[in-house]
């Protein structure tokens, strides 16, 4: 149902099962990344969680750490992979590439994102492709082997089901909410606050 709405997004962009269920696939892996992981977003939700014993803080903390380095969904568009001049050039002057590298995987994608990502490669190959050609590029620039990560993920599947910009955090927002809802019920004072 969720991912039937967000296509409606979509302005009338046909979609396939194929479109389905990469979507779905990624909510997985995202859901499974945010578990296996502990990373900053839902570091943020503990905190709020434990600060202030209100979800919705706890939602909007984790929602705040996003963007810039941490998850730069907006910033990470597959056309930027398609620029190759405009990654050397970015690499030249010290930037990062949005979408590449990975605070606890450094020897490969994060293996939540393992069935997602064979997935998009055997269905959506071209959309793969300009994300794979970008890691060649910061391989051959820099000399470091940088994987795709979460963020690159989440813009290959909005690319791929035609969302319109500024909406590719919702790919990431709606799974991840499971698990800062877990975070928060593990977190939160045990007393129900007295609001007068």
């Amino acid at each position: 149902m969720i991912v039937d709405k967000i296509f409606e997004l979509c302005n009338g962009v046909p979609h396939t099962g194929h479109h389905a269920t990469l979507v779905n696939l990624l909510f997985e892996a995202q859901i499974e990344a945010a578990r296996n992981n502990n990373n900053i977003s839902k570091n943020a939700a503990i905190l709020a969680s434990v600060g202030n014993g209100r979800f919705t803080s706890a939602c909007i903390s984790a929602i705040s750490t996003l963007g810039g380095i941490h998850a730069p969904v907006l910033e990470d568009k597959v056309g930027i992979y398609r620029d190759r001049s405009g990654i050397r050039k970015a690499l030249k002057r010290g930037e990062l590439i949005p979408g590449f590298g990975n605070s606890f995987y450094k020897e490969g994608i994060d293996p939540a994102f393992n069935k997602f990502y064979g997935y998009a490669e055997a269905n959506f190959p071209d959309i793969t492709a300009g994300i794979m050609g970008a890691r060649e590029i910061i391989l051959f620039e820099t000399g470091l082997d940088i994987h795709p990560n979460a963020a690159a993920f989440t813009a290959l599947t909005a690319e791929a089901i035609g969302l319109p910009y500024g909406l590719e955090p919702l790919l990431l927002i709606i799974p991840r909410s499971i698990v800062w809802a877990e975070v928060f019920v593990a977190n939160r004072p045990n007393k129900p606050l007295f609001i007068p």
